[in-house]
């Protein structure tokens, strides 16, 4: 909801209303940074998400939290953790940009939302010189500056939320710039988002590792226009080895979907990406919070805990459909087929005519040929 004031704009998000700079009005894509110190509607989803993350963290936290939004452009995500918390916490809010300094200056003197600090420093920095139990690093692009930062600054059993709005280069479309950012090979496919999202939870693991961490996704997904990790920190040689034995290369030759790479893929992270444990509760928070993608989040919900034991990368009856040459069957028929044969057959956030399967690739080829 926006109401307009002069230089500024009253936007409301969840319970908060905050001054922000006269933005972009369409909801679709993440903005681009010629675009300045603006509000993004098209995020509120994921600035959702977060506030119910952040909730969690304060739940299972016994002694005071510390959050940060670091790269924080109008502000409106640390203003909303101020604001719709509840618990023991402290809310940082950083930008480098004065612009959007003074803005978030502006609306701490006349919102008083809370326990709020407000930092004009470049990220890097401000992470060398402090430690937080929540870092959000939300780029404009690609997140791969901040995350060294952010691995030496997050503290113990800390949350490291981030977001890659590059979709176009971890999937694959630019592999020279993905190979130079995340120091991993893509593959342009059908299962390309997958690929891309791994990609980038493998980064994330090799830089925290570096420091004796290890990483446990908590919630992963990807959109038509950025990729969203929440993963846990945990310090330790042991966390790290363990982590670092989930990253892997998809080798030449194997099949990927029901593709077959001509390259190594990779490397990229191969263990879940969902913690599903932590979807109830996230459940049972939304519910006492006003949010106004709630219905869209409980959907996300639904596939990502349902797709959180399922095998990586997955099938789509339109891409399968193309190469057997016939017409696409229900989701329905799949279902009930592989489920017959004795397999498991799970839905996936990644395509909405995808279906992830242990069932061989000749199990598949069967089903099409014989329906």
């Amino acid at each position: 909801m926006k109401k307009k004031l002069g230089f500024f704009e009253t936007v409301t998000e969840g319970s908060t209303s905050v001054f922000v700079y006269k933005s972009k009005e369409s909801k679709k894509g993440p903005g681009s940074k010629q675009d300045g110190v603006f509000y993004n509607p098209a995020m509120e989803l994921n600035r959702d998400l977060s506030i119910l993350i952040c909730q969690w963290l304060i739940n299972n936290s016994k002694n005071k939290v510390k959050l940060l939004d670091g790269l924080a452009a109008s502000g409106i995500r640390g203003f909303r953790m101020a604001n719709e918390l509840e618990g023991s916490f402290e809310v940082f809010i950083n930008d480098y940009d004065e612009k959007a300094c003074f803005l978030i200056k502006k609306n701490q003197e006349e919102k008083k939302y809370g326990d709020v600090k407000v930092y004009n420093k470049n990220l890097n920095v401000l992470l060398s010189e402090e430690s937080f139990d929540y870092i959000d690093v939300d780029p404009f692009g690609s997140p791969v500056s901040f995350i060294d930062s952010a691995a030496r600054g997050i503290k113990n059993n800390g949350i490291l939320g981030c977001t890659a709005t590059d979709t176009a280069t971890l999937c694959g479309v630019y592999p020279r710039v993905c190979i130079r950012r995340y120091g991993a090979v893509p593959f342009y496919s059908v299962v390309m988002k997958e690929i891309g999202l791994r990609i980038l939870l493998g980064f994330i693991c090799r830089e925290v590792c570096k420091y004796d961490k290890g990483i446990t996704p908590l919630v992963c997904y990807a959109t038509d226009h950025y990729f969203r990790v929440y993963v846990r920190v945990k310090n330790g040689v042991k966390y790290a080895n363990d982590s670092m034995e989930k990253i892997g290369v998809i080798k030449q030759g194997n099949r990927i979907g029901f593709e077959k790479n001509t390259v190594d893929v990779g490397p990229l992270w191969l263990g879940k990406i969902q913690y599903k444990k932590i979807f109830s509760s996230l459940r049972t928070i939304s519910s006492s919070k006003k949010l106004g993608t709630k219905n869209v989040l409980w959907k996300l919900f639904d596939l990502l805990e349902e797709e959180a034991d399922a095998s990586c990368f997955f099938y789509t009856t339109d891409s399968l459909s193309s190469f057997f040459k016939t017409s696409p069957p229900k989701m329905e028929t799949v279902f009930d087929y592989l489920k017959s044969e004795g397999f498991d057959v799970f839905h996936t956030h990644f395509s909405p005519v995808g279906f992830k399967t242990n069932a061989g690739f000749e199990v598949i080829e069967k089903m099409f040929k014989t329906k």
